[in-house]
């Protein structure tokens, strides 16, 4: 199940059911909505909500990526197709702003990765699918896009850490290199309102979590080493406000099997502030989802999935936690 949320409180909910796949609305003061059927089949479901309440979702279904947009009142499109998905473990990424502008990005399995990249508008629609990407190991993607439409794409390819920008009236830009890193994993970036970029990324090898800071006005920052500890973990990250940055670490211990959370704040103008453990419990965490919203509220929610013995059996149990900060 994939949920797109609109900041005034109103809520999409969309889900892969037995036959193919649902979406419900939700509206202050009416309620949950009655449920339509977008598609007859498909999997892998992303949707972006714009501030208005009208958005976009998209989905693989039989080797191609197919999308639907959502009019608040009217309901969904027709399914069309925006691309070719090849590849059952290929990552299908899909991110919007309050004003509807979406960027949806995945790769391609073919003796190669190749990583495709399309941008969708109100109004016109999807654009042509444009190639960032296509080498023997592009992988781990993640996307940002900022309230005025600059988009950031970045991702591990071989030894290298790369970023690819997208500004409104002038196109994508050269492809850059942040980093020459070997085994990366768990890359994240952020993208301001001001044009400020932060890339995020867990060296394999050394178990390191390294940060960049690129200033829209001086340019790159040097990479920092912000953690220095060995084990599986992921990271997840978004904008806050002009320039700030909320980045939640996920961790795993083997003994126990159990997950730890911690968030890490950066502020501009004074840099990474101390961690805050956020969770240290019994189970593990996953999956786990962040978002802010313009005002700089920011929404953290994750399933807890643990055993417990009742005195006779070992019984399975699953939480959802949402957090909320202010």
């Amino acid at each position: 199940c994939m949920t797109g949320f609109e900041y005034q409180a109103a809520a999409h909910m969309v889900w892969e059911g037995l036959d193919g796949i649902y979406s419900a609305e939700y509206i202050p003061g009416q309620g949950w909505l009655s449920t339509e059927k977008i598609s007859s089949d498909g999997g892998k479901i992303k949707v972006a909500i714009g501030a208005d309440g009208d958005g976009v979702s998209i989905w693989g279904e039989g080797g191609k990526i197919m999308s639907a947009s959502f009019r608040s009142g009217l309901g969904w499109s027709v399914p069309t197709e925006v691309g070719q998905l090849v590849g059952s473990d290929a990552p299908l990424l899909l991110a919007g702003n309050d004003n509807g502008t979406a960027i949806a990005v995945w790769q391609i399995w073919e003796t190669t990765w190749t990583l495709n990249a399309v941008i969708y508008q109100p109004g016109s629609g999807w654009t042509a699918p444009v190639i960032l990407d296509q080498q023997s190991c592009a992988m781990h993607p993640d996307i940002d896009i900022a309230e005025d439409g600059t988009i950031v794409v970045a991702w591990a390819d071989d030894s290298l850490i790369q970023l690819s920008i997208f500004e409104p009236g002038t196109g994508w830009l050269a492809t850059e290199v942040v980093q020459t890193e070997a085994y990366a994993n768990s890359v994240e970036v952020a993208v301001s309102n001001g044009g400020d970029v932060m890339v995020a990324w867990i060296c394999t090898l050394s178990g390191d979590l390294n940060v960049r800071h690129r200033n829209w006005f001086t340019g790159w920052e040097a990479t920092q080493i912000l953690i220095d500890a060995f084990g599986t973990r992921k990271l997840h990250m978004a904008s806050v406000g002009a320039g700030g940055v909320i980045m939640l670490e996920v961790g795993r211990r083997y003994l126990g099997d159990q997950d730890w959370a911690r968030i890490h704040r950066y502020e501009l103008g004074t840099g990474w502030q101390p961690e805050e453990i956020l969770h240290a419990g019994i189970g593990i965490l996953e999956p786990v989802t962040i978002d802010t919203s313009p005002s700089g509220q920011i929404i953290i929610g994750w399933n807890e999935h643990y055993t417990l013995f009742d005195g006779s059996v070992y019984k399975e149990h699953e939480d959802l936690l949402v957090l909320t900060n202010p």
